[in-house]
């Protein structure tokens, strides 16, 4: 998180304060800020405008005591042309559908002001984790979930097309991290994570199956620090491309 953060100031996160703003078009219910406020503390962290098209999420943001609005990340109307610092679009971003995908990134550089910076972040496509999503996630949750993910021509091409130069594109490692006592309560915290962060309401308690998919799907490697804390990760390597807005 601090990584991608990091990258919509020219001095990383050492330069922020509340008084850049950042809009998170694909905010979900706050995720982002409550992270970097937890990890830069109040004096440090930007000003978050959390922005997502589902109601249920803009209203779990609001009760939480976050600023949030309800629009969609291709038409992000309730923003002011050149207002903001940043803007993110993460985590989700596979769920614009492929052919408003240039729109929505043309709508982050009407928001953005001049030297302010785009940050596109997405797992890419044939990935381990873009496969995880279609061969796991649309099984065994609730709701499909086989939405096309980016390759790096396609970031590269949708900020080409819009108004931004110092383009980059770049790999990024995307870990969970989890740890415990001993080594079954780590596992059983990284299942229990990944059923409920992905709604996997088919795997629910089924523990030894979701860890078998795990090792199949990242490779799950469990580690003992000197102190007998026990470490479960599994790797995930994301796409991510920014650019600033000329």
């Amino acid at each position: 998180m601090i990584d991608l953060l990091g990258k919509m100031h020219p001095d990383g996160c050492d330069g922020f304060s509340p008084s850049h703003i950042i809009c998170d078009l694909l905010a979900g219910d706050g995720y982002v800020n409550k992270v970097a406020h937890q990890l830069l503390g109040s004096a440090r962290c930007p000003t978050f405008i959390n922005s997502d098209i589902s109601q249920f999420m803009v209203e779990h943001c609001i009760r939480d005591g976050l600023f949030a609005v309800w629009q969609s990340a291709t038409d992000p109307f309730w923003i002011r042309e050149g207002s903001v610092d940043g803007v993110l679009m993460a985590y989700g971003t596979h769920h614009i559908p492929r052919a408003q995908r240039a729109t929505a990134v043309q709508a982050a550089a009407r928001i953005l002001r001049p030297g302010g910076t785009l940050v596109l972040h997405d797992f890419e496509e044939g990935s381990p984790t873009a496969r995880w999503f279609s061969d796991v996630v649309s099984i065994h949750s609730m709701t499909p979930h086989d939405y096309p993910h980016f390759t790096a021509c396609e970031v590269l091409d949708l900020f080409a097309a819009a108004p931004f130069d110092d383009v980059c594109v770049q790999r990024i490692t995307d870990p969970f991290v989890f740890h415990g006592k001993d080594e079954d309560c780590v596992l059983q915290s990284l299942a229990e994570y990944v059923v409920k962060m992905y709604g996997l309401e088919g795997l629910a308690r089924h523990t030894k199956r979701v860890l078998e998919l795990l090792d199949e799907y990242f490779g799950i490697v469990v580690t003992r620090s000197s102190d007998g804390e026990f470490e479960a990760r599994i790797a995930r390597n994301a796409l991510v491309g920014w650019g600033r807005r000329v």
